[in-house]
C-alpha cells in the first residue's frame, strides 16, 4: 500500500469532517478511494450502532457532569 494512498485517504476523512487513527486509514486505503467515498455517501449501510465515547464527546449536553 502506497503512501499516496494512505495520505489520499487521511485527507478524504478529514474533509468528511471525521479524521482517523493511521490503522484505520490503512483499511479504508486497502479497500479503495472509491468505495471509502460510498460507503461515506451511505451510511445506512454501516452497522448500526454508535460507540458511547463518540456520544459523550459530540452531545454533551445529554450527558451532564457527573461530579466526584
Amino acid at each position: 500500500m502506497a503512501d499516496h494512498d494512505i495520505a489520499l485517504m487521511a485527507h478524504l476523512m478529514r474533509r468528511a469532517g471525521f479524521g482517523a487513527p493511521y490503522e484505520a486509514l490503512e483499511a479504508w486505503a486497502a479497500k479503495g478511494y472509491e468505495a471509502a467515498v460510498e460507503e461515506l455517501l451511505h451510511p445506512e449501510h454501516q452497522p448500526d450502532g454508535i460507540e458511547m465515547d463518540v456520544m459523550e464527546r459530540y452531545f454533551i449536553q445529554q450527558f451532564p457532569l457527573l461530579s466526584s
